[in-house]
């Protein structure tokens, strides 16, 4: 079930009305229903992985509380089993297609696809398990509370990848209907409806002509793309993140905040803790930090880095492309531990940082890496030809967008300098509704992190 889908738009209000209509007792119960019946409306049958994932991970934890002598050889079963799966899903034929290539005989493929959210809810419940072999926190005794742990339908599919000791004790409070937080999870929601159906799914039809074009477009015609497709990336994926946290918190749940203006960035290391918070703080606590850190001296800092950043490629999607993107931030911020990049930086320093992110998502965005590298060369072609049929959208679409573009810089401007008030923003949730309705590009096209 996509969030920008008619189908949401009825399923969630009558959600939200029975949650504050159930007992306390009863409500995590009837969320628990309500997340599965969301993800069911994918592929039911993939119903089956999350309940493999939740039992194995709850009766391990309960397993490490009780019996603290082997509770490494508990651990290790979980996180087996869990990253087994996500390995057969997700990675398998990218691997079997490498061992090929490499041997030269033919390995066999999975005819599979990829569930919808199971790199988040997977890794999501790993963090639950370290932490409770590292003592952090208890194991949870409720078998249902833990179930909707794992798959509570704001964030299931794609994030922010929320820990359990933020979570788990949310769903047992006492609920009330609360106005003034529904107002504001409205508006969160209106906000990210905006960002998706106004501007990402707009401006994905430019992109994609572009792209998939790229031999016969101009240079400036592939310049224009490339810095689009970060302004798109980001409208989807913080798109979904408001509405996700927006549908949370007018239920009484607070999501951890996934994106801060990541473009404000000074440098990629500010970058990384501006966008998608939830996955970086992520890989530093359970990659980054069990490598050693900063704590082994200096190459073996930048070497974990660069580990780090690897990894978190992989994690984005089982293709060369994404391993050599989570390589080239890694090796942007070895070089920033390199120049010793004073930590404080003038404003400027913004546009080096967005210069390289945006050089490096044409990896992102690229199917290969011979498609990045024509991408590459056509943009440094310096052809400056234009035509506006190159780009896939007509006048009237172009001038929405740039409206909607500078609506989203001012708001941007005015939410990093801290001078939104209470008024403006009531002001602006009747304007986004309006916006939306009148303006929106409603192709339901389902969001560019539902594919990892």
């Amino acid at each position: 079930m996509l969030f920008n889908s008619f189908h949401y738009l009825i399923f969630f209000p009558i959600a939200a009305i029975l949650y504050f209509m159930v007992p306390d007792k009863k409500k995590h119960l009837l969320l628990l229903i309500a997340s599965y019946y969301f993800y069911m409306s994918w592929k039911p049958v993939y119903l089956i992985l999350i309940l493999i994932t939740t039992l194995v991970s709850y009766y391990s934890a309960k397993r490490i509380d009780a019996d603290q002598a082997n509770k490494k050889k508990y651990l290790l079963i979980c996180v087996i089993i869990n990253f087994g799966i996500l390995f057969v899903f997700k990675y398998f034929n990218f691997f079997s297609s490498i061992f090929s290539g490499i041997s030269g005989s033919s390995f066999f493929e999975l005819n599979v696809l990829l569930p919808v959210g199971i790199s988040f809810y997977t890794f999501q419940t790993v963090s639950y398990m370290v932490d409770v072999y590292r003592g952090q926190i208890k194991a949870e005794k409720d078998l249902a509370f833990f179930a909707l742990f794992v798959s509570f339908f704001p964030q299931l599919v794609a994030g922010p990848i929320e820990r359990a000791s933020n979570l788990l004790p949310q769903f047992k409070e006492k609920r009330e209907y609360d106005y003034d937080r529904i107002r504001s999870g409205i508006g969160i929601m209106l906000f990210g409806f905006f960002k998706k159906v106004v501007i990402a799914d707009r401006i994905s039809v430019l992109v994609e002509r572009v792209f998939n074009n790229y031999p016969s477009s101009s240079s400036l015609s592939a310049m224009i793309a490339v810095f689009l497709f970060g302004i798109q990336i980001y409208c989807d994926f913080s798109g979904y993140s408001d509405i996700a946290v927006g549908s949370a918190r007018i239920m009484g749940i607070e999501l951890m905040q996934n994106f801060k203006r990541p473009y404000f960035a000074k440098s990629i290391s500010e970058f990384w803790k501006r966008w998608h918070i939830s996955l970086s703080s992520w890989f530093k606590d359970y990659v980054y930090i069990p490598l050693g850190g900063n704590r082994k001296g200096r190459t073996r800092t930048l070497l974990n880095l660069l580990i780090t950043f690897v990894v978190s490629g992989l994690w984005h999607g089982a293709n060369l492309t994404f391993v050599v993107w989570g390589m080239l931030h890694g090796f942007f911020l070895v070089f920033e531990k390199l120049l010793f990049v004073p930590k404080k930086r003038h404003f400027l320093w913004m546009i080096p940082t967005y210069i390289c992110v945006n050089l490096a998502w044409i990896l992102f965005r690229s199917p290969t890496l011979f498609d990045a590298a024509g991408i590459y060369a056509k943009i440094f072609s310096f052809d400056m030809t234009f035509d506006i049929g190159q780009l896939g959208l007509d006048v009237y679409h172009l001038y929405v967008l740039g409206a909607s573009l500078l609506l989203l810089l001012m708001h941007s401007i005015l939410s990093e300098t801290g001078r939104v008030n209470v008024k403006i923003r009531t002001a602006a949730y009747a304007a986004l509704l309006w916006i939306i309705v009148f303006f929106g590009y409603f192709t339901s096209q389902e969001f560019i992190y539902f594919r990892f």
